[in-house]
């Protein structure tokens, strides 16, 4: 399957920053890897989030976009609506649809 891309680029960026600003806008941060995840969730009607199983002796993490749960170096990044945390305990709100 081919993947869709939007690409921005300094030359003639003029409707590319606009549109940028309006997804800004739109959904209220200027995170864009954000912004894809919400948008890629929505073409999928899904709400971008992660799903944890237990397998005996540890926790499977699967999320339903390709950036919901990335590692960086030693630090595993989790982003989705329904992680949240309360102190330090990461609390996973599993959604059945």
């Amino acid at each position: 399957m081919k993947k869709n891309k939007i690409i921005f680029s300094t030359s003639g960026g003029a409707p590319a920053l606009r549109l940028l600003l309006a997804l800004f806008d739109y959904f209220g941060h200027d995170d864009i890897e954000r912004i894809a995840i919400q948008i890629a969730a929505a073409c999928c009607n899904a709400r971008p989030e992660i799903t944890a199983t237990d397998k005996d002796n540890f926790w499977e993490l699967k999320g339903n976009t390709a950036k919901i749960i990335l590692v960086d170096s030693e630090t595993l990044l989790l982003n989705a609506d329904n992680i949240s945390t309360d102190g330090n305990i990461l609390i996973i709100q599993q959604w059945h649809q």
